[in-house]
């Protein structure tokens, strides 16, 4: 039986192969050389070598040597920060770093810089395996 029979759908549209699965199941568990079976978006199967059939599969990815875990969740972000890291933010300590940086930094920015950073916020938190994100940056800005 293909694994799509099992819920009565079409062929796979993603089948990733040879990984090694980081789960969040109670026994965090991990699967080497695992596969899971994605359709619409949603896996629809994991498991060990050989137990969830990816044949038809629209696109199958060979995982082997790499890690196959859930999406990071960040909770708590600063994410037009990002433009403030580094040069004058270098060798500071906190509170120096928040007076003198930080706060006239974010004072100073425009709308477009806010888009400009949080944008960029977006780029390394996918790149980094973020999925979920909650920004908690002040709104305080320089009227435009």
């Amino acid at each position: 039986m293909q694994a799509s029979q099992l819920w009565g759908g079409p062929a796979l549209d993603l089948a990733v192969i040879n990984a090694t699965i980081l789960t969040l199941d109670p026994e965090r568990r991990v699967i080497e050389g695992g596969s899971i079976a994605v359709d619409e978006g949603q896996i629809v199967a994991a498991g060990g070598p050989g137990s969830v059939d990816v044949e038809g599969a629209g696109r199958v990815i060979d995982a082997g040597g790499k890690v196959l875990m859930p999406g990071f969740v960040n909770a708590h972000t600063h994410a037009i920060h990002n433009l403030l890291r580094g040069g004058l933010s270098d060798d500071r300590v906190l509170y120096d770093w928040l007076l003198n940086v930080l706060y006239p930094g974010v004072r100073a920015y425009t709308a477009e810089d806010a888009g400009v950073a949080a944008r960029l916020f977006c780029v390394e938190a996918i790149r980094a395996g973020g999925r979920s994100t909650l920004g908690c940056s002040p709104t305080t800005r320089r009227r435009s």
